[in-house]
């Protein structure tokens, strides 16, 4: 398999942040509408900025955006330490799809996407490190995709696109260097189930709040989401930051430390304060 010419910034440090779920706003305008309304985005993005604590120095300095056939994540990523990462669940369905409409063709990319879920699978029973993922992946899963990169071009121009199989097709040839990518690094994921997960309660919600009314209120709700969705990945409990955040900020908390009022910041120190009280009541007992 050809190897994946990664993205000049990937390379770049991005500190400060161990895991962050990002909402992002977005533009839509129906036909015929007299304007523009913006929209917020019914998709979250799992950014993974791995910081110097990762268990191995590939994944120390590098973010990664789970994504899938939506246009906007390439502008998101365009100039800034991101790598787009392919979603192999999204890939599979459209197979899924093909060999349901009976095309029997299909069985055979399905077949070596569930190989490659149980490179994966044996990866996570085995507890494997970032690195050892790696080295996993690249002894069993790159053989795998060369089969699947060669099935891709033998097969390029003889299903029409507009049945099943070449709508699965388009979609693999249109996403393979993000897709194909997962083997350049054990910490990236194979699929955005995780972003689904996120989602649920955004999508149930839509309905209600479909249109945030200006481009300044999507832009306000996704920051929003995102420091909610981003407190729960950090553990915390989430009345309680939000208590202690908009207390700070209200009275007058300096721009220059806004960094500490990031929820993994902002956990951390709590833990440390519970700790320490911990230790000087112990101290207290025992005197």
């Amino acid at each position: 398999m050809a190897d994946i010419r990664l993205h000049e910034s990937w390379r770049t440090p991005l500190a400060g942040v161990a895991f962050a779920t990002l909402f992002v706003s977005a533009r839509a305008s129906a036909q015929g509408a007299t304007g523009t309304v913006a929209g917020l985005v019914t998709a979250a993005i799992v950014l993974a900025a791995h910081s110097a604590e990762a268990d191995d120095a590939r994944s120390a300095q590098r973010a990664a955006v789970a994504a899938w056939a939506f246009a906007g994540f390439a502008v998101l990523a365009e100039g800034r330490p991101i790598l787009l990462v392919g979603c192999w669940m999204h890939a599979r369905r459209y197979f899924v799809k093909a060999l349901e409409a009976k095309d029997v063709r299909a069985a055979e990319p399905l077949q070596l996407i569930g190989k490659i879920y149980e490179v994966e699978r044996a990866s996570k029973e085995a507890g494997d490190s970032h690195q050892q993922r790696y080295e996993r992946r690249q002894r069993d899963m790159v053989p795998l995709l060369d089969e699947l990169e060669r099935w891709k071009d033998e097969n390029a121009g003889v299903v029409p696109p507009n049945e099943p199989l070449g709508r699965a097709w388009t979609y693999l040839r249109n996403h393979w260097d993000i897709l194909a990518v997962v083997v350049q690094d054990g910490a990236l994921e194979l699929d955005n189930g995780e972003v689904e997960r996120v989602i649920r309660g955004p999508a149930l919600g839509r309905r209600n709040w479909l249109f945030a009314g200006s481009d300044e209120g999507a832009e306000r709700a996704a920051t929003i989401l995102t420091v909610l969705e981003t407190a729960k990945r950090a553990g915390v409990d989430i009345r309680e930051y939000l208590r202690d955040v908009l207390w700070k900020v209200a009275g007058g908390w300096k721009q220059a430390r806004l960094d500490e009022l990031l929820p993994h910041v902002w956990a951390a120190a709590r833990r440390e304060s519970a700790a320490a009280t911990d230790d000087v009541e112990l101290g207290t007992s025992v005197g």
